[in-house]
């Protein structure tokens, strides 16, 4: 399963870091400041051209950016790669309307969508599917139904790796 990690500052760098460190497959990075790459890149992660090339070579794609224009502005970026077996995980704290209107927007393309804010300041619903993990202070409103790759995400084998 590759992963492509899209925001890599104060909270994103580090996470990217250990998702490396412990996953086994590729993990591809990008940040609109390209020299936020460069420790990630030495380390061993993938390298892409920019936000789309990541959510090509990417199963999972995981953003953490600082606000919910930032969002949108990936989402019309990488929407043209987000297709079935695709799932994208924000992990930004935006605004709940905007990533309620991503993720309609997400499904309609046929891939996945989490929303998955790391402070517990919201709940929205986009799909059926609830799970807590407090462990990380994030809810998690997915708008799929689960596949046994994609629960993997939800299950502390996974978080473990970004905490």
């Amino acid at each position: 399963m590759k992963i492509g990690f899209i925001g890599l500052g104060i909270m994103g760098e580090p996470m990217a870091r250990n998702i490396l460190k412990k996953h086994d497959d590729a993990i591809f990075v990008f940040n609109r400041t390209r020299s936020k790459e460069a420790g990630l890149l030495a380390e061993g992660a993938g390298k892409v051209e920019d936000a789309a090339d990541l959510a090509r070579k990417s199963d999972i794609i995981i953003t953490m950016v600082t606000r919910g224009r930032d969002v949108e502005e990936l989402f019309s970026q990488i929407k043209g790669e987000l297709k079935e077996g695709k799932t994208w995980v924000d992990m930004s704290t935006i605004e709940a309307d905007i990533s309620v209107s991503i993720a309609r927007q997400v499904q309609q393309l046929g891939a996945d969508f989490a929303d998955a804010p790391v402070v517990k300041s919201r709940l929205i619903r986009c799909g059926t599917n609830r799970v807590d993990t407090p462990s990380l202070s994030m809810r998690t409103e997915m708008s799929y139904s689960f596949t046994s790759e994609v629960s993997q995400l939800c299950s502390g084998r996974f978080w473990s790796k970004i905490c």
